[in-house]
Formats: structure tokens, sequence, C-alpha cells
């Protein structure tokens, strides 16, 4: 009896007790923080290049940037991430407060999940999820959802 309702519990807390509604989202946010890649999710690699050239079809997918840290905000809401071809604002409001400003100065390149949106004008901008850090070949990771 009692282990027939651990599993009950269990399977209530996997399908949704969640305070955003959205446990699987949130476990593969973390697990991309953690080790640069999702399970429940296979987001899109892309580069600055094909956002700014894709924006319909990439649009509230689920995608992968890498690229280097050029501007960042005063108080860590967003960064501009930039590569060879172009820039793209990375917007920091689903993270919360987990990203210290500090590792945006520390670091070389950056892995980010997250979804494409359109902002003003329709210039299209990426809504970070998770971040991964890269630095001299070795990863840090930050995600809005730290365990």
């Amino acid at each position: 009896m009692v282990r027939f309702l651990s599993c009950i519990g269990l399977l209530f807390c996997l399908l949704g007790c969640s305070g955003s509604g959205n446990l699987w989202r949130d476990f593969d946010s973390w697990i991309f923080a953690k080790y640069g890649k999702t399970i429940f999710v296979k987001p899109e690699e892309l580069t600055v290049r094909g956002v700014h050239l894709g924006t319909g079809e990439v649009t509230s997918s689920d995608v992968v940037i890498e690229g280097r840290i050029t501007d960042v905000s005063e108080h860590g809401t967003y960064f501009v991430l930039f590569d060879d071809v172009g820039r793209l604002l990375v917007v920091l409001s689903e993270m919360g407060t987990d990203v210290p400003i500090g590792a945006f100065e520390q670091s070389g390149s950056i892995r980010v999940l997250g979804s494409i949106e359109s902002g003003k004008k329709g210039l299209p901008f990426l809504r970070a999820r998770a971040i991964r850090f890269l630095r001299d070949g070795t990863e840090r990771a930050r995600s809005g959802k730290e365990a």
C-alpha cells in the first residue's frame, strides 16, 4: 500500500506539480546548464545569421546559439551576443537573478538555450532559459532553474 501511494505521488509530481506548470521544460533547462544538452526538447542549433535570415520559421521554437558577449546591461537583464556575422539581443527575464554579472565579464564563448521572439520593428531576440559558459576549454553553467 505504501509503495502504491509513493508511485501515485511520484506520478503526480512528474505530471505537472510545478510552479511554472512546465516541469519538463524546466528540467531540460537545468540539464542544458549542467551538461550542454537537452533530453526532452531537441533545440535547433543556429547561428546569429540563421536567426536573422529565418525569423519567421524559428520564432517561438527552441534554439541553441553560440557566440561571444559584447555588451552586458548594467543590471544583468540582457546582453548582446555576437559571432563573425552579426549580433543578437539575449533577454534574461526568464532566468531571474541567478546569473551574476561578473560571469559575463569572465566568459569567452557562450551557448544559450532559449526561444526566438520578435521584438520592436520585427527584429528578433533570444529569450534565454539556460546559459552554458565556455572558457579556456572548460564549461561553467548557469540556469534560471538551479536545483
